[in-house]
């Protein structure tokens, strides 16, 4: 390579050795102000991560206030399915959504502040980035994401995490936090 050639390499900097662009954080803007205009208020992420079909990573969240919150994800347009599962310090399953779709959404009420959950985004069908959030609600709020964010309108089905949340569930569902130490 000439000497002109490396200099106009160099000056153009990593994007000329196809450095990423930066995510799209659209999609999960839009998810976010959904549940905003509910009355949710994000208080950890984004996240931003990128995974393969079978891979899975793990994200530690502290809840800071009793109450409820929804923890959700956000695929790439290339990804046909995405799964969320929030699990107790305990390593307790507490909620899922496996649903098949590339917005999955899961609700979680905890008993006291300072409570840490894990958030694990599996990768089902497809490859690419994904961005997570949690959003602190009201228990009775609806936290469906996935209808606000399907291309063309489409409309989803009802959305199953609308009724009486669980307080804490833990391996036996129902039983409190203190029943699983």
């Amino acid at each position: 390579m000439n000497r002109v050639a490396l200099a106009l390499l160099l000056a153009a900097g990593a994007d000329a050795f196809g450095s990423a662009p930066p995510p799209d954080l659209s999609r999960f803007e839009r998810a976010q102000s959904l549940l905003a205009r509910r009355g949710g208020r994000l208080v950890d992420g984004p996240h931003v991560g990128f995974l393969v079909r079978g891979e899975q990573a793990s994200h530690e969240v502290r809840l800071d206030a009793a109450g409820c919150y929804a923890a959700f994800a956000v695929a790439a347009r290339q990804v046909a399915d995405v799964d969320l599962f929030v699990h107790a310090a305990e390593g307790i399953r507490l909620d899922e959504d496996v649903r098949p779709e590339a917005y999955p959404v899961v609700r979680i009420c905890v008993p006291a502040a300072g409570v840490r959950v894990w958030v694990v985004v599996r990768m089902h069908q497809g490859a690419g980035e994904y961005v997570l959030g949690v959003s602190r609600v009201s228990a009775g709020t609806p936290i469906e994401t996935a209808s606000a964010l399907r291309e063309e309108g489409q409309t989803a089905g009802p959305d199953p995490h609308t009724v009486a949340p669980q307080i804490w569930p833990t391996g036996q569902r129902g039983a409190s936090l203190t029943e699983a130490q």
